[in-house]
């Protein structure tokens, strides 16, 4: 049966007479759960148009709501604006979102207008409660609690964190501002003032100690017991006993040949599969790091440090076993410069400045970006350059390009890095060079509901590449909603074979994972795109809940 969602909905609003320059808007914020009126919700108006106040910040409007949950704001200025809501025990939420967390749709405000009766429907919060309990059935206070769901970020479906909180003397704790889904509960020993001492004790101790641990009391991230939250839940006497397991400690040192400066270092211990298991130590000022309680297992050892736009870094596989292990050591270099030039095809057309590029991980790890950032517009002859590039493979991302314009080629050398990514090692690749084209095709077309046979507004529409290739690198992806007539209009698409999808209401990025697709395969609507190809398609929505 067909599931609807609707967290924000919109009643009629009015137009007033024209007769002054400023505008008002008006409506309720109610418990989605309930329907009862929220009072004292925090509305806020946020400018989206560019405006500014004196303080150089986008301009903000903001209201509270009475007893009976409506609010109201007058003296607008006529502009783009972005309406959102917020309450202690509900998840913020912003107009047209069906769900928290997702952007939502902007509003604009005319002269004199009168913008009435929006409902904004707020969701109450999950809350995930227990205590932390040592293997004698005793409070452990100071363990760090922390809830992780799996989400999608460059392409790849990765499991980060989402809240935490810390037990307290009763060995409690309370994880709040949850919003629906399943979660992996774990909980982190926190070393006493005893344990970060040199054991002196007359006999000596075992060697196992507290490792993160996952609820239900498990020390394997396979074993962990997913939580389901729904709206306003409340589960409570969620309970973790803390599980033992024989650690090692890793000493190593930092050989800095990089400019940044060794205390901003950091040192991160990964494991594949960890589930967020992963292990942080501070560097010293002479270089020297202590990461404590590690187990056997496969990892990988990563050194990081920001210097203003630049990121050093280096990493190394490691396999810990049942010793300590002392003296590894991570060499941080400077890095290299990698130059290029972007050129357009054809030559009449203007280099594009303003376009923004940065290299980044071919295969990222553990949500850690350790390519450099953006370099700002390029020179007016296109040529760039990017600073402390560390070895590994990268994407080369061309983003801000003109309207209609697409990455048509990209070399380095002999290498297809559009196909490929670019390798770096200890030496500067060749020069790359980058072919833009602004005859890049066009998608246009109509999202309709199947159930209402009526044009489907606001839908989140997805092109997709069909080959194999292309599927696994996010940036030959478009994404846009459906405007209030549910049309779109994708501009600036690569030569390809792609398919076009449509949800009413769907995770960010979800169309990355191979098997929530394969339910959906059939839903899109597919497309050929040659160059300077001008296509027209009406794509069917899938509904929230269809799928």
């Amino acid at each position: 049966m067909r599931q609807l969602i609707a967290l924000v909905c919109v009643a009629p609003f009015t137009i007033g007479a024209q007769t002054g320059e400023l505008a008002s808007i008006s409506g309720q914020v109610v418990n989605s759960a309930t329907g009862e009126p929220v009072r004292k919700a925090v509305v806020m108006l946020r400018s989206t148009d560019g405006r500014v106040n004196s303080t150089g910040m986008p301009v903000d409007f903001s209201t509270i709501t009475d007893a009976a949950g409506r609010f109201a704001m007058k003296d607008l200025d006529a502009g783009a604006y972005q309406l959102s809501t917020e309450h202690a025990g509900f998840i913020p939420i912003n107009y047209g979102a069906r769900v928290p967390g997702r952007a939502g749709r902007g509003i604009r405000l005319a002269r004199g207008q009168s913008m009435q009766d929006i409902v904004l429907r707020m969701m109450p919060q999950g809350v995930i409660s227990g205590r932390v309990l040592d293997e004698d059935g005793d409070p452990v206070r100071g363990s760090a609690l922390q809830v992780a769901r799996y989400t999608y970020g460059s392409g790849q479906r990765q499991l980060l964190p989402a809240g935490g909180a810390n037990s307290n003397d009763l060995g409690e704790y309370r994880i709040a501002d949850l919003v629906p889904g399943k979660y992996y509960l774990s909980a982190a020993y926190t070393e006493s003032r005893l344990q970060l001492g040199e054991d002196r004790s007359a006999t000596p101790r075992a060697s196992e100690e507290y490792v993160k641990t996952f609820y239900p009391g498990t020390r394997e991230p396979a074993g962990a017991v997913q939580l389901a939250v729904t709206a306003g839940a409340q589960l409570r006497n969620i309970d973790i006993t803390l599980a033992k397991a024989h650690t090692v400690r890793i000493r190593g040192h930092i050989v800095n040949d990089s400019p940044a400066a060794l205390p901003s270092f950091s040192v991160t211990l990964i494991a594949s599969g960890s589930m967020g298991a992963n292990q942080v130590s501070t560097v010293r000022a002479d270089g020297t790091f202590d990461i404590r309680r590690a187990t056997a297992g496969a990892y990988t050892l990563i050194a990081r440090a920001l210097d203003g736009r630049k990121s050093y870094w280096a990493r190394r596989p490691i396999e810990v076993g049942s010793n300590d292990m002392e003296d590894v050591l991570l060499t941080v270099g400077a890095g290299v410069t990698v130059t290029g030039r972007v050129r357009v095809d054809p030559e009449t057309a203007p280099v594009p400045t303003h376009a923004l590029l940065y290299l980044g991980p071919y295969e990222p790890l553990a949500g850690l970006v350790l390519g450099g950032m953006p370099t700002g517009g390029l020179k007016a002859d296109g040529t760039f350059q990017q600073e402390a590039v560390g070895p590994d493979r990268y994407v080369v991302h061309v983003n801000d390009l003109p309207d209609g314009f697409y990455v048509k080629a990209m070399r380095s050398g002999d290498a297809d890095v559009l196909a490929n990514g670019l390798e770096v090692a200890t030496a500067a690749p060749a020069p790359l060079d980058i072919v833009v084209s602004p005859n890049g095709g066009q998608i246009s077309g109509m999202v309709q509901d199947a159930g209402t046979q009526q044009p489907a507004a606001w839908a989140t529409v997805v092109l997709i590449p069909q080959e194999k290739e292309r599927r696994e690198r996010p940036d030959f992806y478009k994404t846009i909603n459906s405007d209030g007539s549910g049309r779109f209009n994708f501009r600036g698409i690569a030569p390809g074979k792609y398919k076009v999808f449509a949800w009413e209401d769907v995770d960010n990025g979800a169309w990355f994972d191979p098997d929530f697709m394969s339910a959906v395969e059939d839903k899109g609507a597919a497309v050929e795109i040659q160059e300077g190809s001008r296509e027209n398609l009406q794509v069917t929505l899938i509904a929230a809940g269809g799928a």
